[in-house]
């Protein structure tokens, strides 16, 4: 599902996750996504994290605004919506 990441990202931590199509959606691709087997890339991108404090403050923020509104209460909003107009298409 991808809970981690999101809750990584609204703490402000920036957010190193595999390509995996369920985390490009949970991150809203504001996250560094890398190839599970690239070692190089996953060197290269915590590298970069941890060596440009402008990359992380940037990677910080953006998450923090992609994870801002990705509330438990949001998204209960959100089923309650889609099931009353699931509910109000048969009666």
């Amino acid at each position: 599902f991808g809970i981690v990441p999101l809750e990584a990202m609204a703490m402000g931590l920036p957010v190193i996750c595999t390509n995996l199509p369920t985390m490009k959606e949970a991150t809203g691709g504001y996250a560094r996504q890398i190839p599970l087997n690239d070692t190089e890339s996953w060197i290269d991108n915590i590298s970069l994290l941890t060596n440009e404090k402008k990359v992380w403050d940037d990677s910080s923020k953006s998450g923090i605004r992609w994870a801002k509104d990705k509330t438990w209460a949001n998204k209960a909003k959100q089923y309650e919506k889609c099931l009353k107009e699931a509910v109000n298409r048969f009666y």
